[in-house]
């Protein structure tokens, strides 16, 4: 079957004619051109096809933004939905301080792939943030499987040992059998609902640079 294409009909004699305008009009496939001549025709045909051009131009250049794409260096902030409060509090703390954080608003989906692309963003961060807290109890939620993937990445991280930096939030105990081994060797800094301490930002800058530093070195 062949496609039928819309004709466009500009001429004065036709906008003019009251028979001539509803012969056309009859047609779903002619379209009149009543808001000028001929030459106000072609002015607005090319008007469109710059807009056209122009919105494919900054399409082609500015590439759709995938949300794992992480600026290598970056922090990774993981928590449970329901501490998204808290967890927003410290990303925004530290963007507000020039760092540059990876952090989920949203319920992402799940599977094979979207494991894959977690493991990809988590490798490239200098620091991930496990936000820790009573949510520990629910073994099922998917922190939990970023969790493991950052502690693989820590086990093969020499540059640094401060990869993991955990903070808590409520009264999660430090013994919690839910709570990953590898996160109760570390120190844990208490953060409030207002946000993280300003001496604990500083320490995640200096890893920021640390990581940088030494991926310019060719050994991170």
């Amino acid at each position: 079957m062949t496609a039928t294409r819309t004709r466009f009909v500009a001429d004065d004699r036709v906008r003019n004619d009251p028979a001539l305008l509803s012969f056309f009009r009859q047609s779903p496939y002619v379209k009149v051109y009543a808001d000028g001549d001929p030459a106000a025709f072609v002015r607005e045909l090319r008007r469109r096809w710059d807009e056209r051009a122009a919105a494919m131009e900054k399409e082609r250049k500015t590439p759709e933004q995938s949300a794992f794409d992480v600026e290598p260096g970056s922090v990774f902030v993981s928590y449970a939905s329901g501490d998204r409060p808290f967890a927003k509090a410290i990303a925004d703390a530290l963007k507000a301080e020039g760092i540059d954080v990876w952090f989920d608003q949203g319920e992402l989906g799940s599977g094979d792939a979207f494991e894959r692309k977690i493991l990809g963003a988590i490798e490239r961060c200098a620091v991930f943030v496990p936000v820790i807290s009573n949510a520990v109890a629910e073994r099922r939620r998917f922190f939990f499987s970023e969790w493991r993937a950052a502690i693989d990445v820590s086990k093969k991280t020499g540059w640094t040992s401060r990869f993991l930096m955990p903070v808590v939030i409520d009264d999660v105990a430090y013994d919690n059998d839910n709570v990953p081994p590898e996160f109760r060797a570390l120190h844990w800094e208490r953060v409030p609902s207002e946000g993280p301490p300003r001496k604990w930002i500083e320490e995640v800058r200096q890893e920021v640079r640390l990581f940088r530093k030494a991926a310019r070195a060719g050994i991170a």
